[in-house]
């Protein structure tokens, strides 16, 4: 089996942004969900990732409170906010613009 592990898609995530947002990204990695609470996630994570960062950014991983209903918590506060419908992307304008509507609306 020859797939990436999380650490090598935390480093493909971040190295798609733009190179100036690397430094804060490498530095706020939150871990989240129910697989984060096995005994020593977080320091095999940090050392999965720190032979793929770059030596000029320093990792910083932080690990939720309660990581169960972490996303859930987050999702809500999204879903809850004034500006949540701007954000979106409905059926009937992904079905008319495809991928390129969301493209437009979440990169420029």
């Amino acid at each position: 089996m020859n797939q990436a592990g999380l650490a090598e898609c935390i480093v493909r995530a971040i190295n798609s942004c733009h190179p100036h947002l690397h430094p804060v990204l490498y530095e706020s990695i939150i871990l989240t969900g129910g697989s984060t609470l096995f005994p020593g996630f977080a320091k095999r994570l940090e050392n999965d990732l720190r032979p793929l960062v770059p030596d000029v950014y320093q990792v910083k991983i932080t690990t939720q409170e309660d990581p169960i209903l972490g996303v859930w918590r987050g999702g809500s506060l999204l879903a809850s906010s004034p500006d949540f419908d701007a954000m979106c992307v409905t059926k009937a304008e992904y079905e008319e613009h495809g991928s390129s509507r969301c493209r437009r609306r979440f990169f420029h």
